[in-house]
C-alpha cells in the first residue's frame, strides 16, 4: 500500500535522531499514528470486506500495515516513549499474522520490552532529595513496611513508609522504590504516589486519632461512664455504653478510661482498613484458592499415574507430559498472582495479628 509507505517515510524523515529531541519528536509520532489510524487501519478493513480472508493481497496489505506501525513503533524510541512503542510493536506482530514479517518485528519488540520495562519502573518514580527517617525509639517512629512490584533488573521493589506506634502502623506516608541493603540498610530511588488503599489508611487513622483527642477531653470533664462488657471470643464486635454515667468505688480512673477508648479507636481503625483491604483482595484470594485447588487435583492425578508405573502398568507418556506442564503453568501463574500482591496480603494478615493483640490489651486493661 503507497500510503504505508508514504507515512512510514514521513515519520522517519522528520524524526530528529538525537537523544535531547524527545520533545521535538512526540508531536512527529503521535501525528504519524494518528494518520496510520485514521488512513491505513479504515482502507485495510474495507479491503477485508471485499475479499476472502486468505486472498493474497489482504496478506500483502496486511504485513505492509504491519511494516509502517511498526517503523511508527521505532521512531516512538526516539521521543523517549519506550511503552508506547512496545504496545505498538505488539500490535504490528498482530497484524502481520502468521508471516515472516511477524517474525522480524518480534526481534525488535524483545529488545524494545526491556527498555519499556525499566521505563515503567522508575520512569513512574518522582526524585527525592533524601532518604526518609527510618528511626524508632521504644517502638514508636518511622519505618518501612511491604515488598511488591520486585523489579529483577535493578533488584528493587516497592514498600510503604509509614508512622509506627509500638511498631504497628498507624498511618503510610508515602512509598518508595527501594533496594535493600546488607545489614537491613536501604538505598531509595524515587517516590511513589499513595495507592487508594493507602489513602483509606491514612483518614481512618486521622478520624481514629481526632475520636481519642474528643474523646479524652470529654472524659476529663464528666464522671466515668460503667466500663464496657469484656469481649466474648476474644472478638470486640460492639463497644456497649450506658446512657447515665455513674461513678462506683474501684471503678477506672480517668487515665484508664482514656486508654480504654484510645484501644477503641485503634481497634475500629484497624478493622476499617481490613474490610477495605479484604474486599479489595477478595479476587486475589478467590484465584489463589481456585490454582491452589486445580494443582493439587493435578498432583493427585500425577502421583497416581506414578504410582501405576511402578507396579508395571502401560502409560500415556505424551498425556503424562502434558499434565506435568499444566501444572508447572499453574504453578508459575500462582507464584506470580501471590508475588504482585505480597505486600497488601502480608499487610491483611498483620491488621488480624493486630486486632488480636489490641483485643487482649483491651482485656487485659478492664480486668485491672
Amino acid at each position: 500500500m503507497l500510503l504505508c509507505r508514504v507515512i512510514r517515510d514521513e515519520c522517519a524523515n522528520k524524526t530528529v535522531h538525537e537523544d535531547d529531541a524527545s520533545a521535538r519528536n512526540k508531536p512527529i509520532c503521535d501525528e504519524a499514528l494518528k494518520r496510520f489510524r485514521g488512513e491505513v487501519e479504515p482502507a485495510l478493513d474495507r479491503l477485508v470486506q471485499l475479499l476472502p480472508p486468505d486472498h493474497d493481497l489482504i496478506r500483502q496489505s496486511r504485513e505492509e500495515a504491519a511494516r509502517c506501525l511498526n517503523s511508527i513503533a521505532a521512531q516512538f524510541t526516539w521521543a523517549d516513549d519506550f511503552v508506547g512503542s512496545e504496545k505498538l510493536h505488539e500490535d504490528a506482530v498482530k497484524l502481520a499474522g502468521n508471516t515472516a514479517t511477524a517474525i522480524e518485528i518480534q526481534g525488535g519488540l524483545a529488545k524494545i520490552r526491556k527498555m519499556a520495562r525499566h521505563q515503567r519502573v522508575l520512569g513512574a518514580l518522582k526524585p527525592i532529595s533524601s532518604a526518609p527517617s527510618l528511626y524508632t525509639i521504644n517502638g514508636f517512629g518511622f519505618t518501612v513496611y511491604g515488598n511488591s512490584d520486585y523489579d529483577e533488573e535493578t533488584r528493587s521493589y516497592v514498600t510503604t513508609h509509614y508512622f509506627v506506634a509500638l511498631f504497628i502502623p498507624i498511618f503510610p506516608i508515602a512509598r518508595y522504590r527501594v533496594i535493600h541493603q546488607p545489614g537491613g540498610k536501604y538505598s531509595f530511588l524515587g517516590k511513589l504516589p499513595l495507592r487508594a488503599v493507602d489513602r483509606w489508611h491514612l483518614w481512618i487513622a486521622i478520624i481514629a486519632i481526632a475520636a481519642v483527642i474528643i474523646g479524652s477531653a470529654i472524659n476529663s470533664d464528666k464522671p466515668l461512664n460503667s466500663s464496657p462488657a469484656r469481649f466474648g471470643n476474644n472478638s470486640p464486635t460492639s463497644f456497649p455504653t450506658t446512657s447515665s454515667p455513674s461513678y462506683t468505688p474501684g471503678s477506672a480512673p480517668s487515665s484508664r478510661n482514656s486508654q480504654l477508648t484510645s484501644l477503641k479507636a485503634q481497634i475500629d481503625s484497624g478493622r476499617s482498613r481490613h474490610a477495605v483491604l479484604e474486599k479489595q483482595l477478595q479476587p486475589v484470594v478467590d484465584e489463589l484458592a481456585t490454582l491452589s485447588a486445580q494443582m493439587k487435583s493435578l498432583r493427585s492425578e500425577l502421583e497416581a499415574l506414578d504410582e501405576s508405573q511402578r507396579r508395571g502398568e502401560s502409560m500415556d507418556i505424551e498425556n503424562y507430559n502434558s499434565e506435568v506442564e499444566t501444572h508447572n503453568d499453574l504453578l508459575a501463574r500462582y507464584r506470580a498472582l501471590f508475588s504482585a500482591n505480597r505486600a497488601d496480603l502480608e499487610t491483611l494478615d498483620n491488621l488480624e495479628k493486630q486486632d488480636s493483640a489490641l483485643v487482649n490489651q483491651y482485656n487485659a486493661l478492664l480486668k485491672r
